[in-house]
């Protein structure tokens, strides 16, 4: 008779993976109020030790812990089992911002001030068929704090890469899984570029251009675009819906494009901030419609299309 397959315990990273669980108890957080409400966004309250660990396209996992809550609080609905309720990605960095859904937190609490917090999207809702502790605990590879996270604790968790992987297909998620762009990923790809461009930077033209192209079709601009979630920039700005489409891999499509050409001789054109991330029909208007870049901050490029002034933010490094 065959043995069973040993089952796999992982740690917590020591750094930042790009993958998260948020812990909470309902008694603090009405998680069910929030997830029963259909609203797209919420928010997390953290520390301000991990301030500059959560970056936009981040993965996280609501994981929510026992329901003490009395009939009286939970207004008649059935207490919440512990377990994973929704898998989310993280919109931006921390900041100091009030609650997005204050309703869903109890009166009096402190919670309901300006607090350190990361904004996320919900992916997927499972509110209405959660994964239970005994499903979390047959995992492999597993991770015994997600399976006994500190009952007393609200903060985040960092998961390894091939947790979140199980836990992800194990919720049915049908959207691509993206492994997120990490700080030291960020970091290498600026060293990459920078490097790129002190060799680079009294090359003719005709080289640059040349370079730019391996930038924007290579894992360089593939990182850049994970950066901006794949999603372009114009199409946000100007509340259009997304004019994209997925590849026969399942990854959603978009193009890297260089604001100063690399024909400028610039300093910094090959920099990341030097690229944003378009869709097919932005990205040939950029080069061939009425586009003119009338200014440029550390943050943001200032452009006149078609003669409506658009402010289009610089991918975030740091």
């Amino acid at each position: 008779m065959p043995s069973a397959k040993k089952r796999s315990v992982i740690l917590e990273p020591s750094e930042p993976t790009g993958y998260w669980c948020f812990f909470s108890k309902p008694m603090i957080w009405y998680s069910d109020v929030f997830l029963s409400s259909g609203r797209p966004n919420g928010d997390y309250t953290v520390e301000g030790r991990y301030q500059s660990d959560f970056r936009k396209g981040h993965l996280g996992l609501l994981r929510i812990g026992v329901d003490q809550r009395p009939r009286e609080i939970r207004l008649e609905r059935p207490k919440m089992v512990p377990g994973v309720y929704a898998i989310v990605e993280v919109l931006d960095t921390a900041h100091p911002l009030p609650p997005t859904n204050p309703d869903s937190l109890p009166e009096g609490s402190h919670f309901r001030g300006e607090k350190l917090r990361i904004r996320y999207r919900v992916l997927k809702n499972l509110l209405a068929s959660p994964i239970t502790v005994e499903q979390l605990k047959g995992l492999n590879p597993t991770d015994q704090r997600l399976v006994r996270p500190q009952q007393s604790h609200r903060s985040p968790y960092r998961l390894a890469p091939e947790v979140f992987r199980a836990i992800w297909e194990l919720s049915g998620t049908s959207l691509p899984l993206e492994p997120p762009a990490t700080q030291l990923q960020i970091v290498d790809l600026a060293g990459k570029l920078r490097r790129l461009e002190q060799r680079y930077r009294n090359a003719i033209p005709k080289v640059k251009e040349r370079i730019s192209k391996q930038i924007e079709r290579t894992a360089i601009g593939e990182l850049v675009k994970r950066l901006y979630g794949y999603k372009c920039s114009l199409c946000l700005v100007t509340g259009l819906q997304q004019l994209t489409f997925h590849t026969s891999g399942g990854k959603p499509y978009a193009e890297a494009h260089h604001v100063w050409p690399m024909s400028s001789r610039a300093t910094g054109v090959l920099s990341p901030l030097n690229v944003i991330v378009l869709c097919t029909t932005h990205h040939r208007q950029m080069h061939y419609g009425r586009c003119t870049l009338t200014a440029e901050t550390e943050a943001q490029f200032h452009f006149d299309i078609d003669g409506i002034s658009r402010t289009i933010p610089k991918v975030k490094l740091a």
